[in-house]
């Protein structure tokens, strides 16, 4: 796997909200399959995956640190990825040790809002559970208004970089010139098409990220979408073609998939909904003469940000 591509994939998966990325010829994860084929030889289960030191990670403590829409995405290339991310983390942890750097006061502030951020991140997940379910009738509600997609293919272009700045100034060159998609793709795409131009082969609905599934139904021919964030960057997709299968997909074909794409629309939804009541039990007040132009020095003591 690129070094590019496993450091994005890894990075995302430590955002509580991330969604799996884009897909097609390039490598990736197989949807359906199964996380639990990490510590194991010959059936058994191994009693840990890597030591480092006196630090251990076990099977139960690797998939318990992935967000759950990861587990069954994840290859075993990727899996060894995140290992050796964590063995890469143990030893700098225990050199920072060897060093002192725990007795550091900018060390504490960061800590403290880690803190923060992870308690946080625990009531929304609880909130998300007890409030995202999505029932058999309305998976079978969503098939049915979309049967005639599920009988569509699409062939599309690709493109993904790591930042938003840099698919916002490709963007606007697109749209300037929409046919030179293959060649800003093959200079700038991190995917793995990037040398046939971003292409992928026909690809039919279900078989696809949702992320690019919900952009695709709406795009004309040759059409280009607006720039959106998956888990291997920032993405953008040009259509090229679209054409019937010939075949009418069955509901358990795609069950799976419409699962998926029903619960990260709720999820999105239940998260708006309830930052809303929080909000109503909280006060929440910026400065009136706050200016994001200012420099970052003129926000600290002395600096303008400071001066009455």
């Amino acid at each position: 796997m690129p070094r590019v591509r496993a450091l994005t994939i890894l990075l995302a998966l430590g955002a509580a909200l991330a969604l799996p990325g884009c897909g097609g010829e390039r490598e990736t994860p197989p949807v359906g399959r199964q996380a639990g084929d990490v510590g194991t030889v010959a059936g058994e289960r191994l009693d840990y995956l890597v030591r480092v030191g006196n630090s251990a990670l076990s099977e139960d403590g690797f998939f318990a640190s992935l967000p759950e829409e990861f587990r069954t995405l994840l290859s075993a290339e990727e899996k060894r990825a995140y290992l050796d991310r964590w063995v890469d983390t143990e030893l700098l942890y225990l050199a920072a040790l060897d060093r002192g750097l725990l007795e550091n006061a900018e060390l504490e502030r960061r800590l403290e809002q880690q803190r923060r951020e992870f308690i946080a991140n625990q009531l929304l997940q609880a909130v998300l559970a007890e409030r995202v379910q999505v029932s058999e009738g309305e998976i079978a509600d969503y098939y049915a208004a979309h049967l005639e997609e599920y009988g569509s293919e699409y062939r599309y272009r690709e493109l993904v970089v790591a930042s938003q700045a840099e698919a916002a100034d490709l963007h606007r060159r697109l749209l300037a010139n929409p046919a030179g998609f293959a060649r800003l793709a093959e200079q700038h795409s991190l995917a793995g098409t990037a040398r046939q131009g971003g292409e992928l082969d026909w690809l039919a609905k279900g078989t696809m990220p949702p992320e690019v599934e919900e952009r695709l139904v709406k795009l004309a021919p040759q059409e280009i979408s607006q720039p959106f964030e998956t888990a291997w960057g920032w993405t953008i997709i040009q259509l090229r073609e679209r054409r019937s299968s010939g075949r009418t997909v069955a509901l358990p074909e795609v069950r799976e998939e419409i699962l998926r794409r029903l619960t990260m629309e709720r999820r999105r939804a239940v998260y708006a909904e309830f930052l809303e009541e929080v909000q109503q039990s909280y006060a929440v007040r910026y400065h009136p003469d706050l200016d994001l132009r200012l420099r970052s020095d003129e926000f600290r003591p002395g600096g303008r940000a400071q001066e009455e």
